[in-house]
């Protein structure tokens, strides 16, 4: 993926915070959410070797749906 430049969102949430401009804090925080969830595809989990050997087996009936691929960092900082 090519580099890009800009602000990242951690950098905007910080400076609304340290600004005290909660609203402005809380629409970023909205908008993260909404892009976020526009844009994910969720699927019914799976159970793997690999999470039951770190995490034990899953309960059956709380199973639920994830993302296809689970090792994403969703953070502030990297997004632009």
């Amino acid at each position: 993926m090519p580099f890009m430049q800009g602000r990242d969102l951690e950098s905007l949430l910080e400076d609304y915070i340290s600004q005290q401009r909660h609203e402005k804090a809380s629409e970023l925080i909205q908008y993260f959410f909404t892009q976020f969830l526009e844009r994910v595809q969720l699927i019914l989990f799976q159970q793997t070797e690999a999470f039951t050997e770190v995490f034990g087996a899953a309960d059956e009936q709380k199973i639920c749906k994830s993302l296809p691929v689970t090792n994403a960092d969703c953070i502030f900082q990297i997004l632009l």
